[in-house]
Order: structure tokens, then C-alpha cells, then sequence
């Protein structure tokens, strides 16, 4: 992915900041990565695994977090 600010990732989950990296990062998951209507889910708990629909991977990251280590986005495009 091009070389974004992601300090984002390691505010509060529950801050608005996070939530619109959140956002920001799968719309360019989703353009870039996706399988049909899924991509693999970067969550503490799927560890890029599993894949899911945007909502799921969505909630996973605000509640789980992302996976420890995950600021270069190798399965995200």
C-alpha cells in the first residue's frame, strides 16, 4: 500500500481517528485485495487467515485490534 500515516493504529479503538484509519484502510483493501466480496481479516484473533465480509473485518479490528506487527500491509495491496 503507498506510504500512509498509520500511527492511527495505535490509538484507542474506540477513538474516532481510529475508526476512519479504519475505514480509510478497507476501502483500500477492498480495491485492492479483495476476493469477491472478502479480504483476509488483519485482526488480532484471524491474523489474516480468514477471510470476511467488510463489516465482519470491521468489527474485528475496533474490537480485536489489528495484528500485533501489521504496519506494512502485505495481504492488503
Amino acid at each position: 500500500m503507498d506510504n500512509l500515516d498509520r500511527s492511527w493504529m495505535s490509538l484507542r479503538r474506540c477513538s474516532d481517528k481510529y475508526i476512519s484509519g479504519v475505514n480509510d484502510f478497507l476501502d483500500k483493501a477492498f480495491q485492492r485485495a479483495s476476493k469477491g466480496n472478502e479480504i483476509l481479516c488483519p485482526c488480532k484473533k484471524c491474523i489474516n487467515r480468514y477471510w470476511h465480509y467488510r463489516n465482519v473485518v470491521e468489527d474485528h479490528l475496533i474490537v480485536n485490534g489489528f495484528v500485533d506487527g501489521y504496519n506494512k500491509w502485505i495481504f492488503h495491496g
